[in-house]
């Protein structure tokens, strides 16, 4: 494994914290994460301890953002690989930030998995494998819970057809809140 790649890898997300990710799914930057994702996958416990601690916080909420983009490359494409990434994506940047913003997002890969035929309990069993001890305790919870519990509704999220991207995506749910706080007057 080339420490050095993952470290260009790294300084390559960091020039794009600031400019964002491109348009089209997959764009370059989702091949560099892709390409970490598979070292990381690839190497020794204590080599991915180190990979997860030279990600800086500063990259962390970016990388977040890849979940998102894998579980929309693996339904489009019924990609049990890419599903995989876009769980690595957490399992990388290890709940660090806001755990809140991982648990908002792992709704998304569990409906995919679902929705692509695949076992949600076993695909975050095989990642807990890879991550820190606290990261693999919170994915194992959180494929234990209830199916309704672990859905795109617990989040306000909802599955589209995107006609401009030309696929399936998912957005926010208008007023999802409106059962816990009311209309704003």
């Amino acid at each position: 494994m080339s420490m050095s790649r993952v470290q260009e890898i790294l300084t390559t997300l960091d020039k794009a914290k600031w400019i964002g990710y491109e348009k089209t799914i997959p764009g370059q930057l989702d091949y560099e994460f892709k390409e970490l994702a598979e070292i990381y996958s690839s190497v020794a416990p204590d080599e991915a301890k180190e990979i997860r601690d030279i990600t800086s916080d500063d990259i962390r909420p970016l990388i977040l953002g890849f979940s998102s983009r894998f579980a929309t490359i693996a339904v489009r494409n019924r990609d049990e690989n890419s599903l995989k990434i876009a769980l690595l994506v957490h399992v990388i940047e290890d709940f660090r930030i806001d755990p809140r913003e991982n648990f908002l997002r792992l709704p998304v890969i569990s409906h995919v998995a679902e929705r692509i035929g695949l076992n949600v309990k076993k695909l975050f069993k095989w990642a807990a494998l890879l991550a820190s001890e606290s990261t693999a305790k919170d994915l194992r919870s959180f494929s234990s819970q209830r199916p309704r519990a672990r859905s795109l509704d617990s989040v306000g999220l909802e599955e589209y057809y995107d006609e401009e991207k030309g696929g399936i995506s998912y957005r926010t749910v208008e007023d999802w809140m409106l059962p816990f706080f009311g209309r704003n007057k």
